[in-house]
């Protein structure tokens, strides 16, 4: 048997030890050269923003609601239908009002927000989209009425609160609903997370080719323990045909 020791014991450990050793370098393999997870990525933001983010969300208390409420008709019938745009310069918020010169704002000139005609609106109504610490983001439907060839919209509106108060930061159109589209409910619940996390795809990392490496070490162990084994019976049957025959 050449390098296999003469004591059948002594081959029988050397084949297990042997399979054991292959199956733990090909686990030790794996728990070395898999890839581990990501570390979470650090947060771009910085200063106040950063300290913002760890503020609870903003509470929508029945005033609360009471104010939103107010904010988005009064905007609606000020801004979305044109219908007095010197009143809604008070109902938008800093950064609203920068993107555009005061005269250009009274004469109708809104930044982003899509004008409804009047005549043609029929209700409004708005839900919860998502909730931070000094911000609330809404779904604002604005119902047009039969006949009056005009559909539905569903304005994506951020409230801004600035000393105290919610602001219109943002009023833009997010989609066009057919006739009969049901208006959502009013509430005062987040129905997603302020700040949404950024959408990553997952690579595959080139360590993962290391995987069948290690099964293919595993098998090799595994065949050659059982290949020795199988040896080391065949002599020993063969040894002990031999004292047989020679009794």
């Amino acid at each position: 048997m050449g390098l296999l020791p003469n004591s059948p014991r002594r081959r029988r450990r050397v084949a297990w030890i042997g399979g054991a050793l292959a199956a733990l370098l090909a686990f030790g393999l794996a728990i070395v050269l898999l890839p581990k997870a990501d570390p979470a990525p650090e947060s771009a933001l910085s200063g106040s923003a950063a300290e913002e983010q760890a503020l609870p969300s903003l509470r929508l208390t029945r005033a609360r609601r009471a104010e939103i409420d107010s904010v988005v008709h009064r905007f609606v019938e000020s801004a979305v239908t044109r219908g007095d745009p010197p009143a809604a310069w008070a109902l938008a918020s800093r950064s609203m009002r920068a993107g555009v010169a005061r005269d250009a704002w009274d004469r109708g000139d809104l930044p982003g927000v899509t004008p409804f005609p009047a005549a043609a609106v029929r209700d409004v109504s708005w839900s919860v989209a998502y909730r931070a610490p000094s911000r609330v983001g809404l779904d604002v439907l604005v119902v047009a009425k039969p006949g009056s060839g005009q559909r539905s919209l569903v304005y994506q509106a951020d409230l801004v609160l600035e000393n105290g108060r919610l602001l219109v930061e943002t009023w833009t159109p997010e989609a066009t609903l057919t006739a009969g589209a049901a208006a959502p409910a009013k509430t005062g619940a987040s129905s997603a997370t302020a700040a949404k996390a950024p959408s990553s795809q997952g690579r595959l990392d080139a360590r993962w080719l290391l995987l069948p490496a290690g099964i293919l070490l595993v098998l090799l162990g595994s065949a050659a323990f059982v290949i020795v084994r199988h040896a080391v019976r065949s002599r020993r049957a063969y040894r002990r045909y031999r004292e047989h025959a020679g009794t």
